[in-house]
C-alpha cells in the first residue's frame, strides 16, 4: 500500500505480485489517478468545512433564541402538577389496598374457539347449509 504522507485518501492498494512483475506501469497509473484527484478532493473538504461552520453558527444562534412555546410549555406543566396532585395517595392510606384476586390463583384457562369442519357440520345435521352461511 502506498500513501502521500499528510494527504488523507491518498492510499493505492497494489497487489505485491503487480510490484514485482512486469513494468509497474498499472502502478504508476494508480500513483499519476491519485495525484490528479487531490485538487478534487480539496475542493470537496473545503465545501465540507463550509456547511458544517455554516451548521455550528446555525446551532450557536438556536442556543441564544429563547424557546418559542416557553408560556403553552408552563400551562402543560401546570396542568400536569394539577393532575398529579389529584391522582397522590393521601398520607393517611400507608399502605395499598389488598388485590382483589389471590395472586397464587391461576389464571382461568378458556378455550380456543376454532371453526368446525365440514364432518361436525354434518354429524350435527347441518349439512343442508354451508360453512359459509354459519359465520355470516
Amino acid at each position: 500500500m502506498f500513501q502521500f504522507e499528510g494527504i488523507p485518501e491518498t492510499e493505492v492498494r497494489v497487489p505485491i505480485e503487480h510490484v514485482l512483475d512486469g513494468d509497474g506501469v498499472g502502478v504508476i497509473r494508480q500513483i499519476e489517478n491519485r495525484l490528479s484527484s487531490i485538487p478534487d478532493r480539496i475542493s470537496k473538504a473545503q465545501l465540507e468545512l463550509q456547511e458544517h461552520q455554516r451548521s455550528l453558527e446555525d446551532a450557536q444562534r438556536s442556543l441564544t433564541t429563547p424557546f418559542k412555546h416557553t408560556e403553552q410549555l408552563g400551562a402543560a406543566r401546570g396542568a400536569l402538577a394539577a393532575v398529579d396532585a389529584q391522582l397522590a395517595i393521601p398520607r393517611h392510606f400507608p399502605n395499598p389496598p389488598p388485590p382483589l384476586t389471590d395472586p397464587n390463583t391461576p389464571p382461568i384457562q378458556r378455550p380456543a374457539l376454532t371453526r368446525p369442519d365440514r364432518a361436525t357440520l354434518a354429524q350435527a345435521g347441518t349439512d343442508d347449509r354451508t360453512e359459509e352461511n354459519l359465520w355470516n
